[in-house]
């Protein structure tokens, strides 16, 4: 057996990152819209708990756990908004955007403010 030597990295593809985005944007924004209407005390609950978790992955510098616990954030909203199948969609394009986001500096200004 001889050892692989080298390793080949696809170069992002910035169309599919714009796509991504695109879609992304579409569906939270919407839903978050219908989400707002919905909200029970348990969900501002766990969106709180999960903001907070945010702050504390950047804090750490976790990169891997802050986009963990992002997407987690933002596949709740989509299922408050009644629709948690949707969030599949999003999954399935937001690859290219997940390379982008792995190799962006996380900052404080890549958490958001918690209030109450």
């Amino acid at each position: 057996m001889r050892p692989q030597v080298g390793t080949v990295v696809a170069p992002i593809d910035i169309g599919q990152v714009a796509d991504g985005q695109f879609l992304r944007e579409a569906i939270e924004c919407r839903s978050a819209r219908l989400a707002a209407g919905r909200v029970r005390p348990a969900d501002a609950r766990e969106l709180k708990s999960l903001l907070r978790d945010q702050a504390r992955a950047v804090a750490r510098n976790d990169q891997a756990g802050f986009i963990a616990l992002d997407d987690r954030m933002h596949q709740h909203i989509v299922a408050m908004a009644g629709r948690p199948n949707v969030w599949r969609a999003v999954e399935d394009v937001k690859a290219q955007l997940d390379r982008v986001r792995v190799l962006s500096p996380l900052t404080d200004d890549s958490s958001v403010g918690i209030s109450g």
